[in-house]
């Protein structure tokens, strides 16, 4: 199954609903399932950022909070959903597409010219995330890593439409 790596804080808000469209600098072909792996990485930045809203927000609103624990207790280096990838459109023709682009969603992507957003739904989150060693672009995971958490992932919340009704 196909997996694509993101830094903490965006691979919780999507794996929680709060983000839908991943902005990235490149296109992708595929469409159809694809696994969501928090990296490792997490500085000093990034968590100055969790800790301005709207992220803080949502984070909390998620169970996750600012203390002792490396970056808000959120999962590192791990598998922690699955969602559907309907569509990859230019940042630039969004608007064009129907798709209307509101906050907070704006406040957790980079929809500068250029830019390409990676459409997602059917969010299904796992119970456990999966230690899992990241690499960059889109990757290959076993399909039997994940079959068991995949079984037990329940739908995500996030399932109303972003400006325009997503296909079935």
């Amino acid at each position: 199954m196909k997996c694509l790596s993101l830094w903490q804080p965006w691979a919780t808000l999507i794996a929680i609903g709060a983000k839908r469209i991943e902005t990235r600098h490149w296109s992708t072909d595929h469409r159809g399932p694809i696994l969501i792996h928090a990296a490792k990485k997490w500085n000093l930045d990034l968590g100055c950022m969790c800790a301005q809203i709207p992220f803080i927000d949502h984070l909390t609103a998620n169970g996750y909070y600012p203390g002792p624990t490396k970056g808000w207790g959120l999962p590192f280096g791990a598998i922690i959903a699955v969602v559907d990838l309907w569509d990859c459109v230019p940042t630039s023709s969004l608007n064009a597409a129907g798709i209307r682009v509101n906050e907070p969603e704006r406040s957790f992507g980079d929809f500068s010219d250029g830019r390409w957003g990676w459409m997602t739904r059917d969010l299904r989150r796992f119970p456990d995330p999966i230690p899992f060693k990241g690499h960059q672009q889109l990757f290959n995971v076993p399909d039997e890593l994940v079959a068991d958490q995949l079984a037990k992932a329940a739908p995500g919340t996030a399932d109303l439409p972003i400006g325009r009704q997503v296909p079935a």
